[in-house]
């Protein structure tokens, strides 16, 4: 196998060498992976078949070093392009005023005597005389109703600019390129401009305002930092571009954006479209050429040493009789009734690997996370789960759920009274020699509690956590090292295990035997099936005619594929495996656990589960949620003391347009439940009985505040919407514009709360980065200073003297 890869990369690396022919780098020559990687860019650029592709390369899209490399790239590719086209300068028309370039000297146009003639004065000299002779070559740089700056240093950066490309291009006379009809626009991060030379790169802000100009010629490369930019205030004029490049799996995995850059491609704004990111793109049916690295070939491109994985199984045979107790309840649950419910097992997962020591700060997550499984077993879904298997009686239901509920609490007590993994790191670490550094892969959120409890131990964290940003961060030199042991305590899924394997050091999986071992071991073989499929995948042939080798299995201590794993795999990247909390979080929809909080000044507030708050610890502010919370914690809280400026924001933040919307439908459904009331006589009691038969679960007294004329509520309960529309049409009053635009109303108070709740908690995260570093985040990039004033008077600061759980209810 080692042998047939070798011959296979080196057949790469001699293919791509020919890309490189026109190209001296001097004594910086590119490493054996980047010579491939710029063929496969370079033929993205210069091939005109018009195919979109997607490059899953070597460097992270958060690392400057890659960033650098990459720009570096796309402007030799896009220069050289534009140089083949461009022999001859094309002739353009000069005005009074514009400046030249000529014989290494930056000149201003005094005056035009005819079709190529020009009388000129050196630039930036007051009392400078317009030479005698007129100037018949000179290539226009500047023009003044164009540019709104000249510098001193532009004579400078234009000849350091031609001098580049003479030695890049080997062409002693080649002149400055200022026309280019070949165009690139790059959507990226703005550090890929740090540090690099004088480039024909233009790059725009958020709001579509130059941020950078490398040169001030026209531009080969328009860049900015977001697909929305692009949209908005690049792909609106009159330039076409070859193509447009989106660095990051960030930029383009956001839902919809892509479709939208694809509808700007059938209208002939741009060519193609190149992806670059580890993550995979969703574009439907839409083709698309793809490469993606296998991890192993990197390594020996980059003669880096093979990953040490070693799996140390811990012996919890208390918690596997626990979980085989549940594991049978779910299965007699599923043969007697079925009803499926076996996702229980997946939450589990997040006590797995749950790593923070002992404390009240881990008691309270726990106990928190085991609300949100209370809410679970409470929720429609697994109701409606019964009522398809006929089984409508809530009170039965709950007495068949209750076995089961009775072993979700065993199993909370037992994490309440053992903290296994953490106790095993703790116990392996007084072996491990002080020359390395222990990187725990956990999830970031909790680093401080562990570093504050145990520094001694020399614990780190990927501080972004590895299920959403793993892939960046394993790829980054300065986190991935070979004198680091990295602890996994949990399971990551097939996706975590293919980011691993570009990591150079030992790692070192802690899982409980019989609990995760299996589902480990069923990975493992997937992403080594993943492997292959990508090296034998038929896109390679689109680069390369060099014939992929077919890999074997490993002999020795690799984990072999077991034969009953099932081969329908896909030859994309697996999705990313949502965490554990986010896949309960995403079943339970709209609800989740309320707790009161009662303060040592005597003030009582209740708040949802997920609500961010600083945690005062030791000196620092720690973002938490309610759900970490002790008694004794001192915290800082956003607190919406305006509710007039937090209405003006969310107006702001949705548009004229949705605002609007949103507006009438709220009315719609106010104007509704009035028309009930009449119905019924104004008859408060006999309408809400009524209700109530219908499904309104909320008490008397809300449906009065839903009818008071000075009420503020947006949208009531989606029970109470829904109960609305079946007492109206059972009566038929279905004329209405509540009945006419149901699925409309029920579209916008999802949207509305949505917006309301993840606004408060961006409020949050932007109050603690401006109060801790004084800088703006994006939503208070977009405020006025009085407003984001208002909002940091909003902050209490308090003490809690008890936390309890109110009602498991709807957020």
């Amino acid at each position: 196998m080692n042998s047939l890869q070798d011959d296979y990369l080196l057949a790469l690396r001699q293919e791509s060498a020919r890309s490189l022919a026109y190209y001296q780098f001097g004594e910086k020559q590119p490493t054996s992976v980047e010579t491939i990687e710029f063929h496969l860019l370079h033929h993205c650029l210069t091939n005109a078949d018009g195919h979109d592709a997607h490059l899953a390369l070597h460097g992270s899209s958060a690392e400057p070093a890659f960033l650098a490399w990459l720009l570096n790239t796309i402007v030799l590719a896009k220069f050289h392009q534009n140089w083949i086209d461009s022999q001859v300068q094309t002739a353009v028309r000069v005005r009074a005023g514009d400046m030249l370039f000529h014989k290494d000297t930056l000149l201003c146009c005094a005056e035009v005597l005819g079709e190529g003639k020009w009388t000129v004065r050196e630039a930036f000299k007051k009392n400078a005389a317009a030479y005698s002779s007129p100037i018949k070559k000179a290539i226009v740089l500047l023009r003044k109703d164009e540019y709104a700056y000249q510098s001193r240093k532009t004579a400078e950066q234009l000849i350091s600019y031609r001098d580049y490309f003479r030695q890049v291009l080997n062409e002693p006379k080649l002149d400055v390129l200022s026309q280019f009809s070949h165009k690139t626009l790059l959507i990226a991060d703005y550090d890929l401009l740090v540090d690099q030379p004088a480039y024909p790169v233009r790059y725009r802000s958020r709001n579509g305002s130059i941020r950078a100009h490398g040169l001030p010629i026209d531009t080969m490369i328009d860049a900015c930092g977001t697909i929305e930019t692009a949209l908005t205030y690049i792909l609106t004029g009159d330039t076409y571009f070859d193509e447009v490049i989106v660095v990051g799996s960030e930029r383009y995995k956001k839902s919809g954006l892509l479709d939208n850059l694809r509808n700007e491609k059938n209208l002939g704004r741009y060519g193609k479209l190149i992806l670059i990111g580890d993550e995979q793109p969703n574009l439907g049916n839409q083709p698309l050429k793809r490469w993606r690295w296998v991890a192993s070939e990197l390594k020996r491109l980059e003669k880096k040493p093979k990953p040490v994985h070693e799996l140390q199984k811990l012996s919890t045979p208390d918690l596997q009789v626990l979980v085989s107790t549940l594991q049978q309840q779910l299965t007699d649950l599923r043969e007697q009734h079925k009803i499926d419910a076996f996702e229980l097992l997946t939450f589990l997962r997040f006590y797995y690997r749950l790593f923070l020591p002992d404390g009240p700060r881990r008691d309270a997550i726990v106990n928190d996370f085991h609300n949100w499984l209370q809410l679970y077993l409470r929720s429609d879904e697994l109701l409606a789960k019964f009522a398809v298997s006929g089984e409508y009686d809530s009170d039965k239901v709950a007495i068949r759920l209750n076995p089961i509920w009775e072993s979700l609490i065993e199993i909370r007590d037992y994490f309440l009274t053992n903290n296994p993994k953490y106790a095993a790191y703790l116990a392996a670490g007084s072996g491990i020699a002080p020359r390395l550094k222990v990187v725990v892969l956990a999830s970031g959120r909790y680093a401080d509690a562990v570093e504050i409890r145990e520094r001694e131990t020399l614990l780190t964290f990927a501080k972004k956590g590895p299920y959403t940003h793993l892939s960046a961060w394993a790829r980054s030199s300065a986190n991935n090292r070979h004198d680091r042991l990295y602890y996994v305590p949990g399971w990551l899924g097939t996706n975590g295990l293919l980011q691993l394997r570009h990591m150079t050091g030992c790692v070192i999986f802690y899982l409980f035997d019989g609990v995760e071992t299996d589902d480990f071991t069923q990975d493992w073989a997937r992403m080594k099936q993943y492997e292959q499929r990508w090296q034998q995948h038929p896109d390679r042939r689109y680069w390369f005619t060099a014939q992929p080798a077919r890999p074997e299995p490993q002999p020795g201590s690799d984990h072999q594929p077991r034969p009953d794993v099932p081969g329908n795999l896909s030859d994309d990247m697996p999705d990313l495996d949502l965490t554990d909390s986010e896949r309960l979080y995403s079943a339970l929809a709209d609800k989740a656990p309320k707790y009161r909080l009662t303060f040592t000044d005597g003030t009582v507030e209740e708040f949802y589960s997920y609500k961010s708050v600083w945690l005062l610890k030791s000196g620092q502010k720690l973002p938490v949620t309610v759900g970490e919370l002790y008694a004794e914690a001192s915290i800082q809280y956003y607190q919406n003391a305006s509710p007039t400026t937090f209405h003006q924001l969310i107006r702001q933040l949705a548009g004229p347009d949705q605002s609007r919307r949103i507006d009438e439908h709220s009315q719609y459904w106010r104007d509704y439940c009035r028309q009930l009331l009449n119905h019924y006589n104004n008859d408060l009691e006999q309408f809400y009985g009524n209700l109530r038969t219908n499904g309104m679960t909320s008490q008397i007294n809300r449906l009065r505040d839903y009818l008071h004329a000075t009420s503020t509520i947006r949208f009531p309960h989606i029970r109470t919407l829904k109960a609305l529309f079946k007492l109206g049409t059972a009566i038929g009053l279905t004329d209405h514009a509540f009945i006419i635009n149901f699925k409309a109303i029920m579209a916008s108070r999802r949207w509305d709360r949505n917006l309301r709740h993840s606004t408060g908690r961006q409020i949050s995260d932007e109050l603690m980065l401006f109060t801790q570093t004084g800088q703006k985040g994006e939503l208070f990039d977009k405020l006025t200073d009085e407003v984001v004033y208002t909002l940091l008077q909003s902050i209490q600061e308090k003490t809690i003297a008890s936390i309890t759980l109110t009602t498991n209810g709807n957020a």
